[in-house]
């Protein structure tokens, strides 16, 4: 049974009036008395409302949105995109990956599928696969910046800077300074010890999402890596201070500075008990690594 919540959330996504009709029709408008030009233009503006959740991340408002369209017998290759990409949304990527895949080879939709496709890959750590799905993706339209974004991605992962830089840039150019780009694109321009660079991108994609974790993360990361300890612990407060501490530790001990390694990870055990253990455990894995250069991983 709807509740008044979902129906208000279904006002929200499809528009009052929309909602409404497909809810509830009148009963003197027949399915016989729909004409196909009003299904097509009610079709197109509940896709364009799936779409605007999807890129809101209201993905229970999607959800219900789709679930309305399919009751109302509305179907077309657009929703069936939609709803792979909820699916990927949502981190299930075997259902979002045979979604994809079904519909590839539709009309309309073949380039996104091939995205979509690419992405489910990639996450599901298949590396080879997802390169080709994502190269057939720009190569239909180049305008997918999701896609370019991806294949930076896979292209870092063969250390072939080269292909990872051109990837970015294509896709800044078609998706606009989009923070997850710019965030990978420094991370790339890190792994490279470009630390300028990486600092840049970080910074652009902290003014695209001020609350980009990730992006404030790795900029600190990247000042530690450029030796600047003070500004790369500074501005945090609570845990979040713990660790950047902990990390700019590790660096610095990455870095030979076990004297930095050493005062820094001591105040991260020494502010938080429930970092002790990982402060401690990183500060020994750092020296082996320093003196052995094994592969350990930091906590």
């Amino acid at each position: 049974m709807m509740r008044h919540g979902d129906l208000t959330n279904l006002a929200r996504v499809f528009g009052v009036g929309v909602a409404l009709f497909l809810a509830v029709p009148h009963p003197a408008l027949s399915r016989t008395s729909v004409t196909p030009a009003q299904t097509s233009r009610t079709q197109a503006l509940v896709e364009a409302n799936v779409q605007q959740a999807l890129d809101e991340q209201r993905y229970i408002d999607a959800e219900l949105a789709l679930q309305q369209a399919a009751s109302s017998a509305l179907s077309s290759p657009k929703l069936q995109l939609l709803q792979a990409e909820l699916m990927l949304a949502r981190g299930d990527y075997d259902a979002a990956l045979a979604r994809f895949e079904a519909i590839a080879p539709t009309p309309g939709v073949e380039a996104r599928a091939l995205q979509g496709s690419g992405i489910s890959l990639a996450l599901k750590g298949k590396s080879v696969a997802a390169l080709v799905a994502l190269k057939m993706a720009v190569a239909k339209d180049p305008s997918l910046w999701r896609a370019w974004n991806a294949l930076g991605e896979q292209y870092d992962r063969r250390h072939d800077w080269t292909d990872a830089e051109a990837a970015y840039q294509a896709a800044l150019q078609a998706g606009g300074n989009v923070a997850t780009i710019l965030n990978n694109r420094g991370f790339s321009r890190l792994v490279q010890r470009r630390l300028p660079e990486a600092q840049q991108d970080f910074v652009s994609a902290l003014e695209a999402n001020p609350g980009f974790t990730a992006a404030r993360t790795n900029l600190r990361l990247s000042l530690a890596l450029g030796g600047d300890y003070t500004s790369a612990v500074s501005g945090g407060s609570g845990e979040k201070t713990v660790s950047d501490l902990n990390n700019a530790g590790f660096v610095a001990a990455l870095k030979g500075d076990l004297p930095t390694a050493q005062r820094l990870l001591g105040q991260a055990q020494t502010s938080s008990t429930s970092f002790y253990g990982r402060a401690s455990a990183n500060l020994g894995i750092a020296t082996r690594l320093k003196r052995d250069g094994g592969t350990d991983a930091a906590q």
